[in-house]
């Protein structure tokens, strides 16, 4: 499954999720994706998707609260999406931006 889900970005397994919430929760998750591209995103949701496996999307894990336990799904970070674009009176924000 590594290999499969590493056509969309950087993958970990086993992962201990306390680096990635506030509130340093230590829980735990089988599979942890990190896609690159918009495009890496949203073939990896469909292929999850169509493969019927659960997945829980974050962006800088400020704003949730896990459970002290083992997800078997596949959390999938948009912790790259970080950049900050300002144009004219319009400012876009990656949702990996703290």
């Amino acid at each position: 499954m590594k290999d499969v889900l590493s056509e969309f970005g950087d993958v970990f397994l086993d992962v201990d999720l306390r680096s990635y919430n506030t509130f340093r929760i230590s829980s735990q998750c089988k599979y942890m994706v990190f896609p690159k591209t918009q495009d890496d995103v949203l073939r990896l949701l469909l292929f999850l998707n169509h493969e019927k496996i659960p997945y829980f999307l974050i962006g800088n894990g400020s704003n949730i609260i896990l459970l002290n336990d083992f997800y078997e799904g596949v959390f999938v970070s948009l912790k790259y999406f970080n950049e900050i674009v300002y144009e004219k009176n319009q400012v876009t924000v990656g949702a990996g931006v703290m």
